[in-house]
Order: C-alpha cells, then sequence, then structure tokens
C-alpha cells in the first residue's frame, strides 16, 4: 500500500495546518451569519477584519519587525526581532532564538528550558510575554514578570 502523498514527511503538521484552517475560516464566517449581540454596530466586513487580525496574531506574533524594550528600573535594554512566527530575542551578548506556536512564545533559552522542567504544562510559553507596546521577561525566583516598554 502506498502513502498518501510521497511529499508529506509530517503528517502531524499538516493535520495541524488543517485544523487552524477551520477555526479560522469559522471564526471568518461566524459573524456573517450571527451579526447580533454586542458587536452588533459593527459592519460585516469590520467584524470579518478584526477576525482575520487575531488569527494572523495567533499565527504570527503581535508585530513585525525589530523592536528596542527598555525598562525603567534597570539599564538592561532588549532588542526584539519578530519576523513571521519566529522571534530573536538579543540582550547584553546573548541571542535568544524562539518561536511563536499557538500564541505562545517558546525560545531556547536555558533559563526557560529549566522553568519548562519543573513548571506545569499550564505555564510553558509564559516566560517571556510580548505584545506591541512591551516585553516582560519572569523572574522565576518569585513569581513576577520585569516590564519592559518600548525605548523613546
Amino acid at each position: 500500500m502506498e502513502p498518501r502523498s510521497k511529499n508529506m514527511k509530517h503528517p502531524g503538521q499538516f493535520f495541524k495546518m488543517k485544523i487552524h484552517m477551520l477555526v479560522c475560516g469559522i471564526l471568518i464566517l461566524y459573524p456573517l451569519f450571527a451579526f447580533s449581540g454586542h458587536n452588533s454596530h459593527l459592519r460585516p466586513g469590520e467584524m470579518q477584519s478584526m477576525v482575520v487580525e487575531k488569527c494572523l496574531e495567533i499565527k504570527q506574533g503581535p508585530f513585525q519587525g525589530k523592536r528596542k524594550f527598555c525598562s525603567d528600573e534597570s539599564k538592561q535594554v532588549y532588542t526584539v526581532i519578530v519576523n513571521g512566527n519566529n522571534v530573536s530575542i538579543t540582550y547584553s551578548t546573548v541571542k535568544i532564538i524562539g518561536r511563536f506556536k499557538n500564541g505562545l512564545l517558546l525560545t531556547n533559552d536555558p533559563k526557560e528550558i529549566e522553568y519548562r522542567q519543573y513548571a506545569k504544562k499550564h505555564n510553558y510559553g509564559k516566560y517571556y510575554i510580548l505584545k506591541p507596546n512591551y516585553f516582560s521577561v519572569l523572574n522565576p525566583e518569585n513569581g513576577e514578570y520585569s516590564f519592559y516598554k518600548l525605548c523613546k
């Protein structure tokens, strides 16, 4: 018996892509059929564009390009470069590579990997928090985040 496709090296990846496309399709088409509730003031096109933006944010991250983040409390400056769903975080002489997966930022940072070993699964991807206007890094000793905003 011959496999379905000779080019299909990772069938699990193909299945995840199909599920993501199905969910985004439902989210895009749903407002057209159920046009009521708290968003009834929006036209169908506006609602649809909001849903498309949310799907892209989950897939690609909160922004694209290069941004620098600074803190009022420390002199540490983080440079974050987002290209698609790939992320590069640089500070001092350290360069960390990461990737957005299901809306979470997972990196190769040894501190994050150690944190993942002891944290439960619902904490995965929460070591670094990246949003368009701020960046936060978890301090695993006390569970608080160091907050960095866009540099001026």
